[in-house]
């Protein structure tokens, strides 16, 4: 019979009824659950919020309904170059023996940044990223439309889902919040500046204003009778980004209003013939 000097938990058992061991051989590994520690993997970009001492709340599945809670005593001072996380380590009570080893938690930490102050915030969804650049698209005031400008800002460190503006927008200044590619799609479309056209001069645009710059293009077209400016037209109309279409008789051309800075070429031939 053999017995522990101390009052533990087994946390492995290395030996089996009827094998033969030899001096000095482990036999079984002991454990102290009355305390342990929860291992949180903390983003690189947490860690500015994350400090020594700080509380952590955390609850686990195997355990429903209850809330933990916990005092961080060491940070990992080394990011994982494969996951880019680093440790973050908690100790805590367990004497009731309600957490296990090996159990999967999640944990909140409510936190300010050290030397902040008051600083303005906007949405991520809101920043648009390009390279090293992060912009936004600020609404120019006292226009009859909704006009944009791009603009270049510098964000410091990350909310769940916030940005921290460090310069290039000042309280009180409209964004576009939803709905960024979406504008500066119409940005591009409009020559305008936008992430791909840094080098622009433009000063803004209105959000419709790609819908009222449209190419007009004349497309020779055979025909001789009504039915073949019926199908003509139709034909024209039905390809993408084509507004509206008109075929003349006389001149047999086809006159079709295109995508702002995208015609599009057409060749229709009727295959009806003129009746005498």
């Amino acid at each position: 019979m053999t017995f522990s000097p101390t009052l533990r938990d087994y946390a492995d058992r290395k030996v089996n009824e009827g094998d033969y061991i030899s001096k000095g051989a482990v036999l079984f590994e002991v454990a102290d659950l009355s305390k342990v520690w929860g291992v949180f993997d903390a983003y690189e970009s947490d860690l500015p919020w994350i400090s020594i001492n700080q509380k952590v709340e955390f609850t686990t599945q195997s355990v429903p309904g209850n809330t933990f809670t916990g005092k961080i005593t060491f940070i990992d001072p080394i990011i994982n170059p494969t996951t880019r996380i680093a440790g973050v380590r908690i100790e805590l009570n367990n004497s009731d023996r309600q957490l296990k080893p090996e159990m999967f938690v999640n944990g909140t930490i409510h936190s300010t940044l050290k030397g902040s102050g008051e600083q303005l915030t906007i949405p991520q969804s809101a920043v648009l990223w390009t390279g090293t650049r992060s912009v936004v698209y600020v609404k120019i005031p006292d226009t009859e439309q909704p006009t944009f400008k791009m603009r270049e800002i510098t964000l410091g460190a990350a909310m769940e889902n916030t940005y921290v503006v460090v310069e290039g927008l000042s309280e009180g200044e409209e964004i576009v919040t939803n709905g960024t590619f979406s504008v500066d799609a119409a940005a591009q479309l409009a020559g305008k500046t936008s992430m791909m056209n840094k080098s622009s001069e433009s000063e803004g645009f209105t959000s419709n204003e790609t819908l009222t710059k449209s190419t007009h293009i004349m497309v020779k077209v055979g025909g001789n009778c009504e039915m073949c400016k019926d199908r003509i037209e139709t034909s024209a109309k039905s390809v993408s980004g084509v507004e509206s279409a008109n075929w003349e008789t006389d001149s047999k051309c086809c006159i079709s209003i295109s995508i702002p800075g995208k015609p599009i070429p057409m060749k229709y031939k009727s295959s009806c013939k003129s009746r005498t």
